[in-house]
């Protein structure tokens, strides 16, 4: 019976280890963004669950864009340290989550997280969320936005 037991702990620990090597698991994937990559992009093919690593570094808008990133999906979170700098500079906001012409009380993402990153130079908001239902945003600097 002993032998059972430590089998099954055993069992149970390598499915851990190889799911957090793959990057899943009970927090669902997780997708690492790297200086020169683009966050928007992790986000526009991540599912909802996704965690989004960004590494130190200063990420930009895309060409046209109002925002250096734009959230429209359910169940996204962000992670990056304060050496991960979204500068919005000439574009109206850092980082914008929901859809604003929705309306009012009508809920366009939910469950949205953001940790750590500094925020610069937007001409509007660092962060702005719009008709989003149930959010999270800690640790983050914000420097000089209008």
């Amino acid at each position: 019976m002993q032998y059972r037991i430590q089998g099954s702990i055993t069992l149970a620990l390598l499915v851990t280890l190889t799911f957090g090597m793959l990057g899943m698991g009970p927090c669902g994937p997780l997708v690492v963004v790297s200086d020169g990559e683009s966050i928007q992009d992790a986000v526009d093919a991540a599912a909802p669950g996704t965690r989004i690593l960004v590494r130190p570094g200063t990420y930009t808008a895309p060409a046209g864009a109002n925002a250096v990133v734009t959230v429209m999906k359910d169940d996204i979170t962000l992670i990056g340290s304060r050496n991960a700098v979204i500068d919005a500079t000439g574009v109206d906001y850092g980082v914008s989550v929901g859809d604003r012409s929705a309306g009012c009380l009508v809920d366009t993402v939910s469950n949205f997280k953001i940790r750590g990153f500094t925020f610069q130079n937007a001409e509007n908001s660092g962060v702005l969320l719009s008709n989003v239902a149930g959010y999270e945003m800690t640790g983050g600097t914000y420097l000089d936005n209008e």
